[in-house]
């Protein structure tokens, strides 16, 4: 007599096609006769999980429109938010899974241009804060790599249900591809920056500023960082990291260094990896005290003609010829 409401992001289907099998499988219990089942999607974005609660919608839905009425009245006590009802668990499924990967697919689209518009000269973020300025273009922003608990997994996720269905989901297949080369280019940025200045990567020293998957949050799942900084270690660099959510703690076997003033001129160079608020505070002129002043950034942050007044090896993901 129990009813089980699924949270947790889950593949359109799973709920009908195999965990109600799972449950039943022992014989002792029946779907709609002693438990009852549905999904209420979570929706929360890490960071503003308070506001989200509070603020966006919900998705209902149950193995029948019994059940999402109860499931309606149990979170009507929870949210104040409204509560959309879905005609069934796998669209209601589907929905939370359209709108996660509809941004792995978009940032994958802006990060394939940033590599083009770089190579014309042309500076990405420009381009982006104008077109953003059109009513119906969603802006995403170029970068490092897709991390987190969400976006990556969920598109693996659309294309395991493509699989079962003998569906080819390309462009998702496509976009993934994308997203997880970026880290390569990242080093490639950097070997780039160290061959103008006649310097090795090999026994060079380089402070990784963020290692959080996104900005302004303590969470290091499936974040770029991690694959940047083994990439930088197989090639002989010294890492060091750098992250204010992360001061003097040990992050990727890696100790958190606690003071960037202090750091800064002991590096070779600098990789802004995560858009951290707190980057976006730094004073361009304490980049100019490393022994090589080496900058890259991969999150739009530093303005490239201030970089060139300061006189800094510069390399800015996407931003063009400056």
């Amino acid at each position: 007599n129990s009813l089980v409401i699924v949270e947790s992001t889950i593949e359109p289907g799973f709920i009908e096609d195999e965990m109600i099998s799972l449950i039943c499988k022992s014989g002792r219990l029946k779907i709609e006769e002693n438990f009852l089942i549905g999904v209420c999607p979570e929706n929360a974005n890490p960071g503003e999980i308070l506001h989200d609660f509070t603020n966006l919608p919900r998705l209902v839905g149950g193995i029948n429109n019994d059940v999402t009425q109860i499931i309606k009245m149990i979170y009507n006590f929870v949210f104040s938010v409204d509560l959309i009802e879905m005609p069934n668990c796998k669209t209601a499924n589907a929905v939370k899974l359209t709108t996660n990967v509809f941004r792995d697919i978009n940032i994958a689209f802006v990060n394939e241009l940033a590599l083009m518009f770089e190579k014309l000269g042309i500076d990405t973020k420009k381009v982006l804060e104008a077109a953003k300025m059109k009513y119906n273009f969603a802006v995403h922003y170029p970068g490092a790599g897709v991390g987190g608990p969400c976006l990556p997994i969920n598109s693996y996720q659309l294309l395991n249900t493509a699989r079962r269905t003998g569906v080819k989901l390309n462009m998702i297949e496509y976009g993934r591809k994308i997203n997880e080369k970026m880290p390569d280019y990242v080093v490639e940025l950097t070997s780039d920056a160290f061959k103008e200045c006649n310097k090795s990567l090999e026994n060079s020293e380089i402070l990784i500023l963020g290692v959080s998957y996104k900005p302004n949050v303590k969470d290091i799942q499936l974040s770029p960082a991690k694959i940047i900084i083994k990439k930088f270690q197989d090639l002989g660099v010294k890492v060091h990291v750098y992250d204010p959510f992360y001061s003097s703690t040990k992050v990727f076997d890696l100790k958190v260094e606690d003071n960037l003033e202090n750091i800064l001129p002991k590096m070779d160079g600098a990789v802004i990896v995560t858009g951290h608020d707190d980057f976006k505070k730094i004073p361009i002129s304490s980049f100019v005290k490393m022994k090589s002043p080496i900058l890259i950034d991969t999150r739009g942050i530093i303005d490239p003609i201030s970089a060139k007044k300061e006189k800094l090896i510069f390399r800015g993901l996407g931003r063009g010829d400056f």
